[in-house]
């Protein structure tokens, strides 16, 4: 597994990936309109733009793939770890 910077070229495999752990994983927990809510399909990748550019975030890749991401403030408070 390689941890690197995020680049905007992973902006959409992020978006995708945050949906499909929303709608798969936490689907046991919410309910289908929570989920929407919380993660519209198909991600709204400006709205996603906008989220990741004030904070520091990292990608995990597993053979080429994207694996998983963790997004930070400065401050070190963890907004985003999927």
């Amino acid at each position: 597994m390689i941890i690197r910077p995020y680049t905007p070229a992973d902006l959409e495999a992020v978006a995708q990936l945050f949906t499909a752990s929303v709608h798969q994983v936490a689907a046991s927990h919410y309910d289908e309109t929570q989920r929407t809510a919380w993660a519209p399909q198909p991600p709204k990748l400006n709205t996603w733009q906008e989220r990741l550019a004030p904070l520091q975030t990292l990608v995990a890749e597993e053979n080429g793939r994207l694996a998983g991401f963790l997004s930070y403030e400065d401050d070190g408070h963890i907004d985003l770890l999927y």
